[in-house]
This record gives structure tokens, sequence and C-alpha cells, in this order.
């Protein structure tokens, strides 16, 4: 066998010391005799031939082949026969070779591609199954919020909203407020506190904001506003005026609710929205939908609904703000997150 060529294998019979020449035949396993190249015949010196013939073998005679030279004066002949292995017929065909080299390669691309299909599927699977959630949960709570769906004030606020641990920023607090240690209480000052003046501090309204900011999501917070005749309470933009009077209304950034004067309850919506309220809460919970633009206020101890901002548009981050104007005994406390 010399090797590989035109497709097939290439094999060489030789033989030696022959007189006279010698016919030389090749035969398939089914005895037909196979087309073979030329043979070439040397004589020499004391007149004996010597003899080689070839043939390219190819997959269809890989059961064996038989190599025959005869004399043809004396009827003798020799025989040899061999027989090739398949392996060795792959490599007849360079396309095979490279074929098995390169199919792992290929099934190893195939299996990660069908990966990333099938994840990029789950991924949009999921992301459907949340949207379809965001939007039943949407309608849900238009209905709660116009009092069409009746569901226990505990249950839906934890199902759609995230209770978030809100905590007063000192560093915007007017000078005459007290803010506790654990920044959650809020009385009246009854003095400036010498505080450093910083460009976030209020200087006009007693107000002092939350330390979070809210750019997505639902969020709510719980106050403890017990009998205090005044407070306000609402998110606002981060960019509000702090230095100056402004209107406190949704144009300048605020959506915010307000008792004064104990009884006396309104929604600065400008114009300003009276509130008939029947049973005053001592704790008041602030809900905030931002891709819905709406700000909500709730008797966070018998779950009625108070007060709904709707549509507003919202851009950049939010707030938390709160004011206290008189000097109660009873500090405005924003609640521990509820877990």
């Amino acid at each position: 066998m010399k090797g590989y060529e035109d497709g097939g294998i290439h094999l060489e019979c030789m033989s030696t010391d022959w007189y006279p020449q010698p016919e030389i035949q090749w035969r398939d396993v089914n005895g037909e005799d196979m087309p073979a190249r030329a043979a070439s015949l040397h004589e020499n010196r004391a007149g004996l031939y010597a003899v080689t013939a070839s043939v390219i073998l190819n997959g269809s005679s890989r059961e064996g082949v038989t190599c025959i030279i005869r004399n043809p004066l004396l009827n003798q002949e020799k025989t040899t026969r061999i027989s090739i292995a398949d392996p060795f017929f792959w490599r007849a065909w360079p396309w095979i070779s490279t074929l098995a080299g390169t199919l792992p390669v290929l099934l190893l691309l195939l299996t990660v591609a069908c990966y990333f299909v099938w994840q990029q599927h789950k991924e949009k699977e999921k992301e459907q199954a949340e949207k379809e959630q965001e939007r039943r949960a949407r309608e849900y709570l238009q209905l709660v919020l116009r009092g069409e769906k009746s569901q226990d004030y505990a249950e839906w606020k934890m199902a759609l909203f995230q209770a978030e641990d809100v905590i007063l920023d000192p560093d915007t607090a007017n000078p005459l407020l007290l803010v506790s240690e654990d920044q959650r209480s809020l009385k009246l000052a009854v003095k400036p506190q010498n505080v450093p003046d910083n460009p976030k501090r209020f200087d006009y309204f007693n107000f002092v904001l939350g330390c979070k900011s809210f750019t997505s999501g639902r969020h709510f917070w719980e106050v403890e506003v017990g009998g205090r005749k005044q407070w306000l309470l609402g998110v606002c933009r981060e960019n509000v005026e702090r230095k100056y009077r402004v209107s406190i209304n949704p144009r300048n950034g605020f959506w915010t609710m307000e008792l004064s004067h104990g009884n006396d309850y309104h929604a600065f919506s400008g114009p300003r929205t009276n509130l008939t309220i029947a049973n005053p809460p001592q704790r008041v919970g602030v809900f905030l939908d931002y891709e819905s633009g709406e700000v909500s206020f709730y008797n966070a101890l018998d779950g009625s609904h108070i007060y709904t901002f709707l549509r507003a548009t919202f851009s950049g981050p939010l707030r938390p703000i709160f004011e206290v104007c008189t000097f109660d005994p009873t500090a405005l406390t924003i609640c521990p997150a509820l877990t």
C-alpha cells in the first residue's frame, strides 16, 4: 500500500525473476477483473523479468482484492490478497477527515447556540409574564383605589408595593426642625438649631426629606402622626426650590397632603383639594407608583383611602417629604419597614 491517491488507496503488486514476461491481473472479492494501471516490466542481466502493477482501491472494493501474476508458458501463477480496514478509507477522502475533526466543534457550537436560544426564549417568557403580572396589578390597584375591589389593606399593600425603610436626611432639615438620633422622628424646635448651611437645606418651609430617592417602581412607607394637629406628607422632586417660597403643588414638584388646625385635611393639588375624612388617621400610608404617575395616601390602621394624585409625569428622582409646624407633644415618626 503506497498511500492515498485520486480519492482511493494506491496498491502496488511487485514480483521478480520471471521468464518469459508474466501476465498480471487484479480481481475484486467477486473474482471480477479490476481496471489497473499499465504494468511496468524490467529485464535484468540474466534475462529475467521484474513486474510491477498498481491499482486504485476505492470504498466499493474494501472487502479485499487479489493480485495474480501468471507465467503464460508454464501456466503457473502467484497470488496475493489484501483487505483494507474502513478507517483507512476515511483518510482517502479529505473531506471526511476534515469533517471528523470539525464535527465535535460544530456540535459544541450548535449546543451553545441552542442553549442561548433557549435562554433567550425563557427570558422572553419571563419578561412577558412580568408584564402581564404588572398589567393585572395595575388594573387591580385602580379597582382598589376606586373602591370597586374590597381587599385587606395589609395584604394588597405588600402584594403590589415595596415596603421602604425611610429615614430622615438631617442635611435637608430646616433649622427649626429637631430630627431624632435614629432619624425617624420629627418635632418643631423652640428656636433655630445651630446647623451648617448647605444647598440641600430648606430655609423657608419647615421641610425635611427622606434619605432614599426613587426613579422607578412601586414603594410605600407609613408614618405615625398620632394626635398631632398639623403635619405634611408626600413626595417631591429632588431638585425642588429649597431656599425661597414657592407654591406647593405638582407643577413645582410637590405631591403632598396636609392636616392643619387639627381638622383641616387637604391635598396640595393646585388648586388645593379639601378632604372630608370621617375617621382621622393616626397612621398614614404613603404610596408611590412611579410608572403610573400616582401618589396615594391611606389610613394605615383601617385601610381607608384618603387621596390620590393621578396621571403625574415624573422625571428624575423623587424623595419622601415631611413637615411639622406646631408644638405638638407627639412627634411625627416614620414606621420601620414591614418585613
